[in-house]
């Protein structure tokens, strides 16, 4: 298992998109299948620094998984239009169709795909594909969205848990598992060896990380990838914590 931090991963430039040309928008591949990375999840961490406007339609033909770290986006989708503020989790289901992408200043988000990106920018779907359906119009893949409210908490699984701890699975899929999971001043948690990737990121906090002879230090903002079969015997917070974790099934 590693830490990584988003400052020490140089940014990957989509040469057909001027906001990263001119620097306005910063995506980095916190974990990239081409740079070493699992097959079955990668993680990208997403910065704005400006408002920005993007009426290009696209879709992906893997899942995305995404978090709002900070700012608002409003995405016109097929038949709606949502604003997602601070916090709301999204699910892209391979397929939907985004037409539009308005965000306020400094908006940051994270986005993990399921399958793993092979490259740089060959997931997305060619123009003449986006929106395309042919099925039962009610099967059309349309991106999801859900805030903290709209989900019960329920017990970390696969985990021993002390201290008062608060865990939601926001989306459950073949493909990913996303959670996110409160933990209060001396909470802790022993998570079992399973056999999927799993990435973290600390939201708010400080957290030690205890595995064998491995004794690491989490701050907030940074990232915790922890291999299929590695067992974490403490992630213990130091302060109100908040984490969030991606989970995909490890490759066959």
């Amino acid at each position: 298992m590693k830490i990584i931090r988003p400052d020490d991963v140089e940014p990957t430039v989509n040469p057909n998109a001027m906001e990263h040309k001119d620097g306005s928008q910063v995506h980095r591949r916190i974990l990239s299948y081409p740079d070493g990375g699992p097959s079955t999840i990668d993680v990208g961490y997403n910065q704005s620094s400006r408002e920005l406007d993007i009426a290009i339609p696209y879709a992906y033909n893997k899942h995305e998984y995404c978090y709002n770290i900070r700012g608002s986006v409003r995405a016109v989708n097929d038949g709606e239009t949502v604003e997602a503020g601070t916090g709301m989790f999204m699910w892209r289901p391979a397929g939907a169709a985004t037409y539009r992408v308005s965000t306020a200043d400094n908006y940051s988000s994270i986005c993990a795909f399921g399958p793993a990106r092979t490259d740089g920018w060959s997931h997305r779907l060619p123009p003449e594909e986006v929106g395309k359906w042919d099925g039962d119009p009610a099967g059309k893949p349309q991106p999801q969205f859900r805030s903290l409210e709209d989900v019960a908490s329920s017990p970390f699984a696969g985990a021993r848990a002390s201290g008062t701890i608060i865990h939601r699975k926001m989306f459950d899929t073949p493909h990913m598992e996303v959670s996110h999971t409160i933990m209060e001043e001396s909470a802790s948690l022993e998570i079992a060896a399973h056999d999927r990737e799993d990435v973290y990121w600390l939201e708010s906090g400080a957290a030690s990380v205890t595995s064998g002879d491995i004794n690491l230090m989490m701050n907030a903002g940074e990232f915790l990838h922890v291999r299929p079969g590695e067992s974490i015997e403490a992630l213990a917070v130091r302060g109100r914590s908040v984490l969030l974790r991606w989970s995909a099934p490890a490759a066959a």
